[in-house]
């Protein structure tokens, strides 16, 4: 992949802003964390481990992991963990093709992502920019300290975890790697999985044919006089 769209520049964020981000958040037992409290201030410093997290030994969230390479990063992330994390993660309603549509679109950009790639300056900015580093040797980190968490601070794999449990889990994680996340970033800015697997369902044209109800299929090409009063239902995958 040679290009990127300004949609996945550095940088850019959807148009969620921190009041929707953290409302859904809520809605979906992710905020508060599990600890309770308010959400930290915009320059809340890392807190540290909770005392029956550092007597289990667990990794703290966002705590040390040694990134892999970006071949090892890409053979680690594998799906069965990560759509266990879109089960608790995205909408309930969602079904089991959609959830799994939406992992297979996150690994299927993370194996076409290029380093140092030239990106599109966009409209009125004719500065080149460049791609940043391969974000899944992050990401793959991310996944192997939640698995050592779950085996340290529940004795089972992280796929066995219960809703609760994992939720909690996710909760301290998104709240240790982003806490003064203003809006869900784009997937090569996402500061941890979890956020990126979000960035990249919301993002997503199936997300914006769930929430008008209709096939408007954005970023398709579908001519310039199609009748938008026409458009076919949605239809989600089984």
């Amino acid at each position: 992949m040679s290009r990127r769209t300004d949609e996945e520049s550095p940088g850019r964020v959807s148009r969620w802003s921190r009041r929707r981000l953290l409302s859904w958040l809520a809605a979906v037992g992710l905020w508060p964390p599990a600890r309770g409290g308010a959400p930290p201030p915009a320059q809340a410093q890392p807190r540290p481990a909770s005392p029956s997290r550092a007597a289990a030994g667990a990794l703290p969230a966002g705590g040390a992991v040694a990134e892999p390479s970006v071949q090892q990063a890409l053979a680690a992330l594998e799906r069965a963990p990560l759509e266990r994390l879109a089960e608790v993660l995205l909408p309930a309603e969602l079904t089991v093709g959609e959830r799994r549509r939406a992992v297979a679109d996150l690994l299927a950009w993370l194996r076409g992502y290029r380093a140092g790639a030239e990106m599109d300056p966009g409209y009125g900015a004719p500065r080149l920019h460049a791609t940043g580093p391969h974000p899944a040797p992050r990401y793959a980190a991310d996944l192997e300290r939640m698995r050592q968490r779950a085996a340290a601070e529940h004795r089972v794999p992280l796929e066995r975890l219960d809703d609760d449990a994992l939720r909690a889990l996710l909760a301290d994680e998104i709240d240790g790697a982003a806490p003064a996340l203003e809006a869900l970033p784009g997937r090569p800015d996402a500061p941890h999985l979890a956020i990126a697997l979000l960035s990249a369902y919301y993002g997503s044209p199936t997300a914006t044919d769930r929430c008008y109800g209709v096939a408007i299929r954005r970023e398709s090409c579908r001519g310039l006089f199609t009748d938008v009063d026409g458009l076919a239902p949605f239809r989600p995958e089984a």
